[in-house]
């Protein structure tokens, strides 16, 4: 009984952390398109 109570805290506990990963490469993702936009427009609109 106690045994299965502390192993479902700890897939709990685990499922949060995946969330919270894929949360963080989300905005990582996002940031690392919005500063690729900002450096590469300038050099595009500079050729053009």
């Amino acid at each position: 009984m106690k045994k299965m109570k502390i192993s479902r805290q700890i897939r709990h506990m685990t499922s949060k952390k995946e969330i919270k990963g894929r949360l963080f490469n989300l905005i990582s993702y996002a940031l690392l398109l919005i500063f690729g936009f900002v450096f590469i427009y300038p050099i595009v609109y500079m050729i053009l």
